[in-house]
């Protein structure tokens, strides 16, 4: 996962999270991903396509995120 980035602050902004991280492991409340994933807006992800939060992907990618015991 470290060679991926996505242990690294966010380069396309922080979405106003305090000491943000793509994946903050342990600590998805610091999760550029999951706070993207879980919003509908102009920073919402996917970009386009979708009206509608899916809650069991966010609640999935939430478990995943607070199960990681550290980024390797």
């Amino acid at each position: 996962m470290k060679a991926s980035g996505l242990c690294e602050p966010p380069v396309h902004g922080d979405g106003g999270l305090a000491e943000a991280r793509v994946v903050a492991a342990g600590e998805p409340w610091r999760s550029v991903l999951l706070a993207r994933i879980a919003t509908r807006d102009v920073t919402g992800m996917p970009p386009v396509g979708s009206l509608v939060v899916h809650e069991d992907a966010v609640a999935r990618v939430e478990a995943w995120i607070e199960e990681l015991a550290s980024c390797p």
